[in-house]
């Protein structure tokens, strides 16, 4: 057993920190009438109340790197652990890791591991994945470097700061790992990444003295979806999407959430939205899609999708379109999809993809170009962007773009196969 209480923290430890933290908190809401202090996007009003305690079965995956550390299953234990500590008093979210297993692959570059896993869909039994790796960062150290998970999603990757603090400091490497684990699970559980010092922060605060915690609204968001199911059926209901909406509609954001915001917004207004009288063929041709049977997604989505405003249906005719090979229908597809949803990544890489296979090299080198500069440490974009460029002459640009990928991700097969193509 693991432990989970906070009665007896030494001072100085991560835990004495937390109470230390969670009395002041308790203060300000004996004084203010609330669950915790204002303070930037905090909307107006009070804290959510907490809800009752939810325990959340983990399963933690440790790649190779990782499995080499002395002790790394009794190591996590004891992160995920102080993770809960926090979590309950703050979110009524408890953590209760079930197994920790050994990953054959390397974890490489964050965002191409979270996509596998989710690919892979391991441990059917835990409501929490956790990916660990010991590999160092590459390049300028940011968050996103080090830990990444999905709204609504089920698995957290966490890369190991080792190399960013001194070595003569374990307790800090503890508080760090633990902020890590704790700001990915903050992701799912609706909690918003921004500038602002906090748990959520961009800039990762590597635990130091004194912590940071979550901010007033990313509490309001996490109690709000306390209850999320990560395991099947709606990702966040109505009622919940209704409720988050009213969260976010009062509070303001910092500097560095305004598109976040939008789009969030833009999400849960669609699923709070009634159900239009396409829903149940939709919902068929996404379950379809989802499943991989882009035939019987097509029939369900394509006729939708002729009259519909740009959504769902769009959507899951291009990608199913794609799939089937009907290029031009496909392209006509995403690009209305795009243009209501700039931000989706698989949408728009298989836009790339197809219009690269139409012979528009210079569009395809257009759209990777425009999103790879949003998203550097993509590695499968920045693959498809140098096949683009090579494609259209630029070798040197093409080698760039796959030592880039190769610089994120060492161990990734085709940007050393096309790197080993080129001419010396």
């Amino acid at each position: 057993m693991f432990p989970t209480g906070l009665s007896h923290a030494a001072p100085g430890s991560y835990h004495f920190w937390v109470n230390i933290g969670c009395t002041f908190l308790f203060l300000l809401a004996l004084l203010a009438g609330c669950g915790g202090p204002g303070g930037p996007g905090t909307p107006a009003g009070r804290l959510t109340p907490l809800p009752r305690a939810r325990t959340l079965r983990v399963v933690a995956f440790v790649d190779p790197g990782a499995a080499r550390i002395a002790g790394h299953a009794a190591r996590l234990g004891e992160r995920i652990a102080s993770a809960s500590d926090h979590l309950a008093a703050l979110a009524a979210l408890q953590l209760e890791l079930v197994a920790v297993r050994r990953d054959a692959a390397p974890a490489g570059d964050l965002t191409a591991a979270l996509e596998r896993l989710e690919q892979a869909a391991p441990a059917p039994e835990a409501d929490l994945v956790l990916l660990y790796t010991a590999d160092a960062p590459v390049g300028r150290t940011t968050t996103a470097q080090l830990v990444q998970s999905r709204y609504a999603g089920r698995y957290v990757v966490v890369r190991s700061p080792a190399t960013l603090i001194p070595p003569d400091d374990p307790e800090r490497l503890h508080r760090a790992e633990v902020e890590l684990i704790e700001h990915g699970i903050g992701v799912i559980f609706g909690a918003l990444p921004g500038c602002v010092a906090s748990l959520m922060a961009s800039t990762p605060h590597l635990g130091r003295q004194p912590p940071v915690s979550f901010r007033p609204l990313d509490l309001q968001l996490m109690r709000a979806h306390a209850r999320l199911d990560l395991r099947g059926g709606p990702r966040v209901p109505p009622a919940m999407a209704t409720e988050v909406l009213a969260l976010l509609d009062a509070a303001r954001p910092d500097r560095c959430q305004a598109g976040l915001f939008d789009r969030r917004r833009a999400l849960l207004a669609e699923v709070a939205a009634p159900p239009p009288p396409t829903a149940a063929p939709l919902a068929a041709g996404l379950a379809a899609l989802a499943a991989g049977q882009h035939a019987e997604a097509w029939a369900a989505c394509e006729p939708i999708a002729r009259t519909a405003a740009p959504g769902e249906a769009t959507r899951c005719a291009g990608l199913a379109g794609a799939a089937l090979g009907k290029g031009d229908a496909a392209i006509r597809y995403l690009r209305a999809h795009l243009a209501a949803r700039p931000d989706d990544e698989e949408a728009l890489l298989v836009l790339a993809r197809e219009v690269g296979r139409q012979g528009d090299d210079g569009a395809a080198r257009g759209l990777l170009a425009g999103f790879v500069e949003g998203h550097p440490d993509h590695v499968r974009a920045r693959v498809n962007l140098g096949i683009a460029l090579a494609r259209l002459g630029d070798l040197a640009g093409a080698r760039q773009q796959w030592e880039a990928a190769l610089a994120r991700d060492p161990q990734n097969p085709d940007a050393r196969e096309l790197l080993d193509q080129l001419p010396p």
